[in-house]
């Protein structure tokens, strides 16, 4: 039985039979592909379709077929072999000469032959075939071939007397991205595209050559190489020709309602068309216009430059900055590509090599350096290549070279002030720059600063920048003083360059009959280096500041008024003295400041601070060994960044000390080492954990304590608390004082006179018994967060590193609108104007006093990046924990006169406020001050000794108290959403109230009242037996309270002895 079969790659197999009538011997059949011709040479056979094998001659394609004797017989079974088509004709030959045809191969079927030595043995067989793409193809003279189906070959030979037809929407390829093959049409032969609804598409790898009759209809030609049209070439209006090569030739255009066009994408390529219409539309470079034929693009840019990779290019870009230029493209859908750039100079593309003037020739950005004119029109390509070995190529990217312009032109020496910059030079031409060279370099920045005998060199550009430039030299001279109108810094009629110097400025005040004064609070003086001469002199008056970028330079006199300042920038060592005043708070007799020096003393100058008498007591503190007091020699120099303790003349009495430093003015880095000890091994909560030290402002400026507390060095170093001495309570007797509160000597300070500041605000230092302002009394100050010039304060460290100074914190001394730095509070002076605050914070300041002096105060505030834990930087603990009358916040076991709470702010936050007394009485509590929000939010105070709330926006309110330590008797509050009965409430009632608190054993008589006063309170058992007996008839009478200890629980009657009359109520006490 004979049987057909296709294997898996769909090649017909041929099967070969023995013959029944004789006895055949085995013949051993296979096919030998060594000698399979993969492409073949095809001509047209006859008249007929493409696709139809019979259209074309045949050819070897399978090899041979050869057959051997052997001696074993075999019957009945069929051997096959291998074709490679499953189509067409196998003919039998002898020597090259067609014997007969054997068989014919349909579609999808196997070949029989009958196997006989006589007729097949070593013989060869051909097959007719439809041309493949490894095929060359020929139309015969006389033949017509029609392309009914989508078609490729090597290449194609249109004959003399043939036709080649392709019919409407199909693809006719000739060649391939390897191998470019053309398309030619002799003279008498003819090719047309069909006239169908569909546009046809021919792609040309190659040239196109029309030597007959070509007719591109309704069709997308799309021709790699060139095209040569000696005969002429018909193109309808609906189709385009895109060729990358040249063009030339005779063309025409047909009928159609298109814009078909024909285009020469090569920018480089010859045009020559005839006639002189089409000619004239033809334009080198030009590609069809996207979006209509995004397509058509894509496919002409696939077979003009490359491969039809996975990846896109976006067109090149020339951007060119005076001589040099870049190339740049840009690839999407592709990772990790390569790049090989080329150049066509006028004579063909040709790679590049990183070799001047081309670099970056491996890279997507091309740069041309040092461009000529001799490169005008060249063009550039690159050809990209995938990660997936993938290439195709750019478009191209033309560099277009102008003109060169000539050197501006201007004076070649130019004078100036000192503040000048570039933008000052002055020079003719077009779009001007400034060098620092005379050639190449970068551009200058219109704000830098001339310098004195500097030459500068300008160009200019009009078309291209200019090689040669305009060399200037600047002459610099300083902006001097003159005196001319006035003493005033501010008039610039005063100075030599007719204008008030700026932080550019080189000042020199010589020594003239008016010697400038800075006068003028609201604006500061600028210099950038700042030179007096010998004879003359500068003043700055009170609250004013000078601000200089570099040096002090001083052979004159300087000098400082109380509160002025001198800011300096650049860490420079400054030459020649200045005096630098500096004027206390009103001290009492005895009295001490902590004081800093903001100058260096000359050589062998002496003492700084005046003249200390030998009556004062000029002190330092010894941090890290005894941990007390160290009586320092009057001469001795006060070093950098130090405080010393200096007490005021005996003959002073409730005035202000005025104090002079003379010296060299401090300036730039100082540092101080500190050490950080804890033998007791203390925990950090601990309140005498860490290392007390007296540290000084050491410049002739405020420093801003934010920035102090925050800088990196000193974080570590040091808590985030400062103590500042107010001297607020009179020395007294020791013994009255008492505790470890009192300081050394017969006569002492308490040591709870420190106002303290850290980046939540400050806190004003307390007081006790204070005298009347006529005996010296000094009026609270709460620190502004700005270290006045002068000042020495506490801090606490809590590792061992260096304290840092440095100019950065530095801040001006002016009372400015804008709310800059302030110089004015020395501890201690009056009415220091509020500053902005540098970051967000909503404070209230509360008071605890006593109509007797006592006084605390503390402070909680809502601050950005502080937290509702301990922190630092934002939470301080009292200085010293013995103080007679104590007032703070409770949070975390600890006693806080500073808490810094986290934003943002919640009305429904509570803040246990605790207080310590050693006296028995009568206190108030209010706000002091109140900012940001809680400005206008409602403030509470909760008593839960009484059980009431009362509002401390309305009023003060006063409480009476034992002695004792209570940290759970009030609340702070911002809404009042207890179930406690309000001061209001009860004062509506109109009566008497009587209560007794368990928790404080205290009584308490409310009297709402407002026509009886009650005289006196007597308690008595229920027996009548009178217990005890208060006076109050000078009392506060809306809240009088009487501590009740040592008493057994029962119940008592309580007599109420009013003007009105007497009165009584029963209490149970427990």
């Amino acid at each position: 039985m004979k049987k057909s079969y296709f294997n898996s790659e769909r090649k017909a197999k041929v099967l070969l039979k023995d013959s029944k009538s004789v006895r055949l011997l085995l013949l051993v059949l296979f096919l030998s592909f060594f000698g399979v011709a993969k492409a073949a040479n095809i001509a047209s056979a006859k008249t007929g379709n493409w696709s139809s094998a019979s259209t074309w001659s045949a050819v070897s394609r399978t090899g041979t077929i050869t057959s051997s004797i052997s001696s074993k017989i075999v019957t009945g079974v069929g051997t096959s072999f291998l074709t490679e088509l499953a189509v067409g004709s196998i003919l039998k030959t002898s020597g090259g000469t067609t014997i007969g045809t054997v068989a014919t191969i349909s579609s999808n079927t196997s070949l029989t032959l009958v196997a006989n030595a006589a007729s097949i043995n070593n013989g060869s067989y051909k097959a007719q075939v439809v041309p493949t793409s490894n095929d060359s193809v020929t139309i015969t003279d006389g033949k017509t071939v029609t392309v009914d189906v989508n078609a490729g070959m090597i290449s194609i030979i249109v004959s003399d007397g043939a036709t080649l037809d392709v019919n409407s929407g199909l693809v006719f390829t000739v060649g391939s991205d390897t191998v470019l093959g053309d398309f030619t049409v002799n003279s008498g032969g003819k090719f047309s595209l069909g006239s169908g609804t569909d546009q046809s598409t021919v792609i040309v790898y190659g040239n196109y050559t029309n030597n007959g009759e070509t007719i591109f209809w309704k069709s997308n030609v799309i021709i790699r190489g060139d095209l040569i049209s000696p005969a002429t070439s018909t193109l309808q209006k609906n189709g385009n020709v895109i060729v990358g090569g040249d063009i030339i030739g005779t063309f025409d255009t047909t009928g159609g309602s298109g814009t078909g066009q024909i285009y020469a994408i090569n920018p480089n390529a010859t045009v020559i068309i005839d006639p002189q219409t089409i000619d004239n539309n033809v334009i080198p470079g030009t590609f069809p216009a996207p979006p209509e034929t995004a397509a058509l693009i894509s496919l002409a840019n696939t077979v003009i430059y490359g491969a039809d990779c996975p990846f896109t290019i976006k067109d090149i870009s020339n951007t060119s900055a005076g001589s040099n230029a870049v190339f740049t493209v840009t690839t999407s859908g592709t990772s990790s590509p390569t790049y090989k750039w080329q150049v066509n100079n006028g004579t063909g593309w040709v790679d590049l090599t990183n070799v001047a003037p081309y670099s970056g020739v491996s890279t997507s950005s091309l740069t041309v350096t040092g461009v000529t004119a001799t490169m005008n029109n060249y063009k550039y390509k690159a050809k990209v290549t995938s990660s997936s070995s993938c290439s195709k190529s750019s478009n191209y990217g033309t560099l277009t070279v102008n003109a060169g312009s000539s050197a501006p032109t201007g004076f070649s020496s130019q004078s100036f002030c000192s503040g000048a910059t570039v933008a000052n030079l002055a020079a003719s031409g077009t779009n001007i720059k400034w060098y620092a060279t005379s050639s190449a370099g970068s551009p200058l920045v219109t704000t830098t600063a001339l310098v004195n005998g500097t030459h500068y060199y300008a160009s200019q550009t009009s078309g291209c920048e200019s090689s040669a430039r305009l060399d200037v030299t600047a002459i610099v001279t300083t902006n001097n003083w003159t005196g001319t109108t006035s003493s005033s810094w501010f008039i610039a009629t005063n100075w030599s360059c007719g204008s008030v110097p700026t932080a550019s400025s080189d000042i020199t005040i010589p020594n003239v009959t008016r010697k400038p004064i800075i006068d003028n609070s609201s604006t500061i003086a600028l210099a950038n280096t700042l030179t007096v001469s010998v004879g003359s002199s500068l003043t700055v008056n009170s609250g004013n500041t000078i601000k200089v970028t570099d040096k002090v330079d001083n052979d004159g006199t300087i000098t400082f008024e109380d509160s002025a300042s001198l800011v300096q920038i650049n860490n420079v060592t400054n030459s020649g003295v200045i005096n630098y005043k500096r004027n206390t708070a009103p001290i009492r007799q005895t009295d001490y400041t902590y004081w800093s020096s903001p100058v260096v003393p000359l050589a062998g100058g002496g003492y700084l601070l005046g003249s200390i008498s030998t009556s004062q007591y000029y002190l330092s503190y010894d941090s890290n060994v005894t941990k007390d007091w160290i009586y320092e020699n009057a001469s001795t120099p006060m070093t950098k960044g130090v405080g010393y303790a200096i007490q005021g003349p005996s003959t002073m009495a409730g005035s202000p000390y005025s104090a002079t430093f003379v010296g060299v003015p401090n300036n730039g880095i100082v540092t101080m080492p500190v050490l950080f000890t804890n033998p007791l091994n203390l925990l950090p909560t601990d309140p005498n954990y860490g290392v007390s030290y007296l540290l000084g402002n050491p410049y002739p400026s405020a420093i801003d304590a934010d920035k102090f507390l925050g800088s990196i060095n000193n974080a570590g170093v040091l808590d985030g608390t400062l103590y500042f001495w107010t001297h607020n309570t009179a020395i007294q007797d020791r013994n009255v004082i008492g505790g470890a509160n009192a300081g050394t000597g017969a006569l002492a300070y308490t040591s709870d006179d420190y106002a303290s500041y850290n980046s939540t605000g400050g806190v004003s230092g307390t007081g006790y018994a204070a005298p009347t302002i006529g005996s010296g009394a000094i009026a609270k100050d709460i620190p502004t967060g700005k270290i006045a010039a002068g000042q020495g304060f506490f801090a606490t460290s809590i590792a061992s590193g260096n304290v840092v100074f440095n100019n950065s914190m530095r801040v001006e001394g002016t009372n400015l609108a804008n709310g800059k730095g302030t110089n004015q509070q020395f501890f201690k002076t009056k009415g220091s104007s509020k500053t902005a605050n540098e970051i967000e914070k909503s404070r209230v300041w509360l008071n605890l006093s006593n109509t007797q002096g006592a006084f605390k105060q503390t402070l909680i505030g809502y601050v950005t990046d502080a937290s509702n834990d301990y922190d630092s930087r934002f939470d301080g603990e009292s200085f010293d924990g013995q103080e007679f009358v104590d007032f703070y916040s409770v949070h975390q076991d600890k006693n806080l006169t500073i808490q810094g709470r986290a934003l943002p702010f919640d009305e429904n936050d509570e803040i246990t406020l605790g207080f310590r007394s050693t006296i028995e009485g009568s206190f108030t509590i209010n706000i002091d001050l109140a900012d940001g929000l809680l400005a206008n939010q409602a403030i509470f105070i909760e008593d839960k000794l009484t059980n009431t709330v009362f509002d401390l926006k309305s009023g003060n309110y006063t409480f009476n108290t034992a002695a004792g330590t209570f940290n759970d008797r009030f609340v702070l509050k911002y809404k009042n959403s207890s179930k406690t009965l309000s001061l209001d409430a009860m004062d509506k009632e109109d009566k008497i109230l009587v209560f007794y608190s368990k928790n404080y054993k205290t009584l308490i008589i409310h009297n709402a009242k407002v026509d009886s006063t009650v005289n006196a309170v007597s308690l008595l058992n229920i027996s009548g037996q009178k217990i005890a007996t208060w006076d109050v008839k000078d009392s506060e009478q809306s809240n009088i309270q009487f501590p009740i200890k040592a008493i057994s629980s029962g119940i008592y009657i309580v007599k109420i002895n009013t003007t009105n009359g007497e009165s009584s109520e029963k209490i149970v006490i427990k």
